[in-house]
């Protein structure tokens, strides 16, 4: 893969690329599923130069990068977000590796008693370490599904709006594993 930068006055001896390899973190596997950005590092804010998907073997290579420093930024559905990485081509190498840790993630729908589906309210999901609080409204349909969530215990309660005092009937602790996909139906007492 090519950059979109334009190399044209660069001889090809001062063009450059890298190889970067995504891995489950746990297993060791490769991870094809993801998006690899990268971008010169100096410019904030700055259109990527490049945008790749690994292939089966979970890598990506990208070529014709004159001398600079990038920074590579990865993201996998079922994975943590990763750090991106800050690299200075070629004096920090040409092989990179990303290992992402699988996520878990809580999903669902809010009902009344009568079984119909319903957007009332929000799940709070507070960390066992107290961060982070997260909060998620159900779409129209009563339907939630959650971001990715780092492993271990989760307080779950229900709330009417995000000033609301918790409900402590629907009130749940959870522990998650890395990879769970918990399905949740909160039914709710009244309204």
């Amino acid at each position: 893969f090519k950059s979109n930068l334009d190399t044209s006055s660069l001889k090809a001896t001062e063009l450059h690329g890298f190889n970067l390899r995504l891995t489950d973190q746990e297993t060791g596997e490769p991870i094809s599923d993801a998006e690899v950005r990268v971008f010169r590092a100096a410019r904030a804010n700055a259109t990527a130069l490049a945008v790749m998907s690994p292939n089966p073997s979970g890598m990506v290579s990208l070529g014709h990068l004159p001398h600079a420093q990038y920074r590579i930024e990865v993201s996998a559905p079922g994975f943590h977000q990763a750090d991106p990485l800050a690299v200075e081509i070629p004096l920090d190498g040409k092989n990179f590796k990303f290992k992402l840790d699988r996520a878990a993630e809580v999903v669902g729908f809010f009902e009344g008693l009568d079984g119909s589906h319903s957007p009332m309210g929000l799940l709070r999901f507070t960390h066992h370490s107290g961060k982070p609080e997260i909060d998620i409204r159900p779409d129209g349909y009563g339907q939630f599904h959650s971001p990715a969530l780092h492993k271990g215990k989760w307080q779950v309660v229900w709330m009417r709006h995000s000033r609301a005092e918790p409900d402590p009937r629907l009130e749940k602790t959870v522990n998650l594993k890395p990879g769970d996909r918990l399905a949740m139906t909160v039914t709710l007492n009244d309204g």
